[in-house]
């Protein structure tokens, strides 16, 4: 029988947890018992998309649009790396590739995740407090149901940190006890390479543990000496640090180019809430808000609570023991209040919103402290049995109280962000899908598809398909530069197509856009009130220019677009319309052709109407910023552009756009751009004819990633707009092919082999 308890508990260890959370879920009506989804907030807008695109790249039929290292899909076309590295990597992402339903998969996915860390912490209970039977599964059951993983279950890849925390610390302790240092260095090594954000708290956490631990544990149970010991941990984590270099140094790479240096918005203060705020922390189904003004979620039971105070007065626990115990939660606390001290947990830099990401080792601490104080009270009664009695009847009560404070966690939640109806993404996804799938059918060259209207800004990684339109922590501070000096949606970390004119619509290669309100395009399919337009004027995505670009971008996003045009030789498209009034919160001015016009309202934060017709597409209604296309109107007819909030603050651009000129102009770029185009998941070759010396510009983000050869041999491709390429070609005939492979790979990939293979021969020839 005793051969059989740890498999049972194993299993219960994993069951318990996602069983209680299995039932919140089934009485709060989520997906697919009810009709609620578990997509809200970034997992609506991010994170699901991610995860139908990794599953396109496995088993999807569509045309080639990435892979894990780049993509076609993310912002005209960018490095991948970092996205995965952070959002994707977790071996459990793998669980997605079973559903064709995205949402189905992020429910079970959740659960799944939930119920590892149930499993992982129970071999560090049983190792280092001796927590074995029934016992164990309080504190497995507490830490797995823990507020953290409630509250940040929208954040998946958050959880394998939660899910790796304990097997770092059992490999601690296995060191600390004189044994071999294997077990910390894979675990940490697959923290890192699961997520290397919460991999990096992980560590962090794991190094403070080690001293924790070995200051507070009678001199007896310290089998390794203080050189012998920092020796073994430092030698670890450099090993863990190589294992997952082949993944960590091109992300590095890869977030130079925006997330790293990026200075965000930093208060001005030195604690992060009012102290007073600090006790609801603790307080059981309290929810104050995933917004900075939130305090930390720190509820692991009422259980974990009074075995910590049980510890604090247990006589068989030594007073260093508890004074060590008591700095070290104090060190944690001051963490979450202290802002400096609570950004150098978060990689040094201050969260946007989802505050106090490491808070899963505070609550770890709390629960690992409960199941000692348990082994330090239920030692008196052994030989009575009290112990497994007590245990047994405890259980339930432990999962009743854990199944409460979910349910009002995500009552919380819901009330403040609301969870999406099921409903919702998979009406986008009928609506919109058959015309992609029409589109690439019809058409198997290079061109990028995009917009009027979006589900979220990460349609094109779900959907499958080359866009612009992107939203995520790995952005290309570059990008958002230019594209919002061309009049189209940005703001903070996302670029949006929305904005978009035929002139950018050209340049960057959009030759399809889907759209429900009416455009200056030629319309080709339709189907349910949405309109498939085709691009007429639509450039390749390379074309000869005299020289690399550099144009400077003002507050008129169409004079930006003239100056653009020009550089590459041609003429101005847009010209001003004469100077309208404000009345009030509507814009007058009268137009004297029949060409499509356009507007920008600088500082506008508002939905416009036309004569009274809605014309704006909006992504966050908050957020939005960009040039609108307006519509087309007889010749001296009176326009009224109204808002329905602000009146516009730094002024009004209104112009219209002489399509002849356009044609004229992309005609003449035409005939110097890229023909014969083929492309593979990361890479673009073609021919070209260069009439003279000159720049090859390819509407491609500037990676030095690319390896770019002009027949053959290598060229230096230069930054064009500070955030394309271009590439100096030779007057003549060439053929031209562009690979990506991420910087880093290779040399990280090589110290992690040589790790691999070091600790091989370590584990070989050293008994």
């Amino acid at each position: 029988m005793k051969k059989l308890q740890l498999p049972i508990l194993a299993a219960l260890s994993f069951l318990i947890p996602g069983l209680v959370m299995l039932a919140v879920l089934y009485r709060m009506g989520f997906y697919p018992f009810g009709e609620t989804s578990l997509l809200i907030m970034d997992m609506d807008g991010q994170y699901v998309r991610f995860y139908e695109y990794l599953r396109q790249l496995v088993i999807g039929d569509g045309p080639a649009v990435g892979n894990l290292f780049f993509s076609w899909a993310k912002t005209f076309g960018s490095n991948f790396t970092g996205l995965f590295a952070y959002y994707l990597s977790s071996p459990l992402s793998a669980l997605m590739l079973l559903f064709d339903d995205a949402q189905a998969g992020v429910f079970w996915l959740t659960l799944l995740k939930i119920s590892l860390c149930g499993l992982s912490s129970l071999f560090y209970f049983r190792y280092t407090h001796g927590c074995k039977g029934p016992a164990a599964l309080l504190f497995t059951t507490s830490y797995a149901l823990m507020s953290y993983n409630v509250v940040y279950a929208m954040c998946l890849m958050w959880l394998d940190g939660a899910i790796w925390l304990p097997v770092v610390l059992l490999g601690t302790e296995k060191i600390l006890r004189g044994g071999r240092p294997y077990l910390l260095i894979a675990a940490a090594a697959m923290a890192l390479m699961s997520n290397y954000y919460t991999g990096y708290m992980v560590c962090l956490f794991g190094v403070l543990y080690a001293l924790y631990r070995y200051f507070s544990a009678p001199r007896p149970e310290r089998a390794i000496r203080v050189p012998r010991a920092l020796g073994l941990f430092s030698a670890s984590y450099a090993a863990a640090l190589g294992l997952a270099l082949w993944l960590l140094l091109p992300t590095f790479l890869d977030m130079q180019s925006g997330k790293i240096g990026y200075t965000g918005y930093v208060p001005d203060q030195t604690a992060n809430f009012p102290l007073p705020m600090y006790a609801l922390s603790f307080l059981r189904g309290t929810y104050t808000s995933i917004t900075n003004s939130g305090v930390p979620a720190l509820y692991c039971g009422l259980l974990t609570g009074a075995l910590c105070l049980a510890y604090a007065f247990a006589p068989r626990v030594k007073a260093r023991a508890k004074l060590l115990t008591g700095a070290f939660f104090l060190l944690l606390l001051g963490s979450f209040y202290f802002l400096e001290a609570d950004m150098a947990w978060h990689i040094f830099q201050y969260p946007n919103w989802f505050p106090y990401r490491y808070a899963f080792v505070f609550q770890f601490l709390a629960v690992s402290v409960a199941c000692a104080g348990w082994q330090a009270t239920a030692g008196r009664w052994k030989r009575k049995k009290m112990p497994l009695m007590m245990a047994m009847a405890l259980l339930p009560l432990v999962c009743f109280d854990l199944y409460g404070n979910a349910r009002a966690l995500l009552t919380g939640l819901d009330s403040q962000f609301h969870y999406q109806p099921a409903r919702v993404h998979a009406a986008f996804q009928a609506e919109t899908g058959p015309l992609i799938d029409v589109i690439h059918a019809s058409d198997s060259g290079f061109y990028r598809i995009e917009k009027t209207y979006a589900r979220s800004l990460n349609d094109a990684l779900g959907m499958g398909h080359k866009g612009i339109t992107h939203y995520s922590s790995m952005f290309h501070s570059d990008v958002l530069t230019v594209t919002r000096g061309l009049g189209m949606a940005q703001s903070y970390f996302w670029n949006g197509y929305v904005g978009s004119t035929p002139v950018t619509d050209a340049l960057f290669s959009v030759k399809y856009v889907l759209s429900k309100t009416e455009l200056p395009y030629t319309p080709r399919w339709e189907r349910g009130g949405v309109t498939v337009y085709e691009n007429p004027y639509v450039l390749p995505p390379a074309f000869m220019t005299d020289a690399a670009l550099d144009v400077p971008l003002g507050a008129d996003c169409f004079a930006a677009q003239n100056a653009l045009l020009r550089a590459l030789g041609g003429t101005d498209v847009f010209q001003p319309v004469e100077t309208g009034a404000l009345d009030g919160l509507t814009y007058r001015f009268t137009v004297e052709n029949d060409r499509p016009v356009y507007a920008y309202f600088p500082g506008s934060r508002a939905s416009l109407s036309v004569n009274g017709t809605p014309v704006t597409a909006r992504y966050y209604p908050t957020d939005n910023n960009n040039a609108a296309y307006l519509g087309r109107f007889a010749p001296g007819a009176e326009v009224a552009v109204s808002f329905d909030g602000a009146a516009p603050e730094r002024g009004a651009y209104v112009y219209t756009l002489d399509m002849d000129a356009l044609a004229e102009v992309t005609a003449r770029l035409r005939e110097g751009g890229l023909t014969g185009v083929t492309h593979t998941a990361s890479g673009l070759s073609g021919e070209v004819r260069a009439e003279r010396d000159g720049f090859l510009f390819v509407s491609v983000p500037y990676d030095r990633s690319w390896t770019v050869k002009v027949d053959g041999r290598k060229a230096t491709p230069e930054p064009a707009l500070d955030a394309f390429m271009a590439v100096p070609v030779n007057r003549g005939d060439h053929h031209v092919r562009l690979s990506f492979r991420p910087r880093g790979l290779a040399a990280g990939a090589a110290v992690s082999l040589i790790v691999l293979a070091g600790l091989g021969w370590t584990r070989v020839n050293c008994v």
